[in-house]
């Protein structure tokens, strides 16, 4: 066993000093309070501004649930769960009445149809062809004197004959009739004959002949507008028995033809004269279709939408019911109504919670320079507090809403102020001036509005 020798145990002290001194560089600062002087890895005040920052997107999203949910949306026929109110008085389009209402504006314009009292000028065309034919008689004399031979003549007369009743009868419009142009031809084309003719043609036009008489008469005791293509002049016109058809129009000529062709000698000629005018009658009163279809669209244009109201308050929707047309009608405009609001109606709930979050920062002295611990400790049970109460605000929320539903006598705002006003018991004193502007917070966004569906 060796001894120690008062220079061993120098050197050991020596040595053991260094040791610890070593020891004292390697080991980090404390405080006098035996806790580490070293940074920590988050300040305390970056702890409070994430805290602060966790608990307001917590409650926007709490607040507004709507920002990752859609709105459930009705189609016809589905099964309403629940009882909806009108949110404010506002009007809604009632289709079927407006729609209806159109058709019988529809319906109740009248149609047109172009009315021609010259008949395409048929009395001018009548004296210009008994013209041309005095003309083709002088002409075809003059032929005669002039010809050199038989032979020549035939030939240069049948030319000019043929020529002269294609003319005739392109100038009167009517098919060619050898027989009765041949026998106004053997009388000179009697300006009599024109006269019969002339006048027999004119009163039947004045009067109008139609092609179509069953459409015309399906518009008895509606009436027409009749249009006169010549003055643009336009009349309503309800008596429709005035109008000939072709046939009765054919059968009213021939019957006066009895009595004017009397004058008129030979009978032949009075036949041609009968047969000229019958073959000039065609309709001068026709339908106007593209005109009725644009009269018929701008009255149907003209019809104002027909809207009836809705006061607000009003259940139109009620539990249980099949939506009908008329209340998805309905809906659609509440919806709507609700989309537009829904965003003014969350700023003063952001404004209120801001504010909220701002004095509760100041109460909590967020501006300090330096945060503890404990007030670390006390701001986090603060928050997981009001989380609490926010959590069962909307636990008295549901319940007041359906409560409401089973007992309508009850309104839903009712039943959720009565069920916070019951935290004020004795037992809450210590959290009432934590909890008072979390409750107002909850209570204005989250109390069921009586417009809310």
């Amino acid at each position: 066993m060796t001894r120690n020798t008062p220079n061993d145990r120098k050197l050991k002290a020596l040595h053991q000093k260094k040791n610890a001194g070593w020891r004292e560089k390697d080991m980090p600062a404390r405080s006098k309070s035996g806790r580490s002087d070293r940074t920590p890895r988050f300040r305390n005040d970056t702890k409070k501004w994430c805290i602060f920052i966790g608990l307001s997107l917590i409650f926007s999203i709490l607040l507004f649930p709507s920002i990752l949910t859609s709105t459930k949306t009705y189609n016809l026929g589905d099964v309403a769960d629940r009882d909806m109110k009108a949110s404010r008085e506002f009007l809604v389009e009632n289709n079927e009445l407006t729609e209806k209402n159109r058709q019988e504006a529809v319906r109740a314009a009248l149609p047109v149809y172009d009315f021609d009292p010259t008949a395409t000028d048929v009395v001018p065309r009548v004296r210009e062809a008994f013209a041309e034919g005095r003309k083709y008689l002088a002409d075809a004399l003059k032929l005669a004197w002039m010809s050199t031979s038989p032979e020549e003549a035939q030939k240069e007369h049948l030319a000019i004959t043929n020529a002269f009743q294609t003319r005739f009868f392109e100038i009167l419009d009517i098919p060619e009739n050898n027989a009765f142009s041949h026998t106004l031809m053997m009388n000179d084309f009697s300006p009599k004959a024109e006269s019969v003719a002339i006048r027999l043609v004119s009163d039947v036009f004045k009067r109008g002949v139609v092609g179509n008489q069953a459409m015309l008469m399906s518009y008895r005791g509606k009436g027409i507008i009749l249009q006169n293509i010549k003055d643009g002049k336009e009349e309503a016109v309800l008596g429709l028995d005035r109008f000939y058809d072709l046939e009765t129009a054919i059968v009213l000529v021939r019957e006066q033809g009895r009595s004017l062709t009397q004058t008129l000698w030979p009978k032949k000629l009075a036949q041609a004269a009968l047969e000229l005018a019958v073959s000039l009658i065609k309709p001068n009163l026709t339908f106007n279709k593209r005109e009725t279809a644009l009269r018929k669209e701008a009255a149907g244009e003209s019809v104002k939408p027909f809207f009836f109201k809705v006061k607000k308050g009003e259940i139109f929707i009620r539990e249980g019911e099949r939506i009908n047309p008329e209340q998805l009608v309905k809906l659609s405009a509440q919806y709507k109504y609700l989309k537009q609001k829904k965003m003014l109606g969350r700023v003063p709930a952001m404004a209120v919670l801001i504010a909220f979050l701002l004095v509760s920062m100041y109460q909590l002295s967020l501006m300090k320079t330096r945060s503890t611990d404990s007030e670390i400790r006390d701001l986090l049970l603060n928050a997981v507090m009001l989380l609490v109460i926010f959590f069962v605000v909307i636990a008295f929320n549901f319940v007041a809403i359906e409560t409401a539903r089973g007992f309508h006598f009850f309104s839903p705002r009712a039943l959720f102020g009565g069920s916070i006003f019951s935290l004020q018991e004795p037992c809450c004193m210590p959290y009432r001036l934590r909890a008072a502007p979390c409750l107002s917070v909850c209570f204005t966004a989250l109390s069921p509005p009586p417009d809310f569906p």
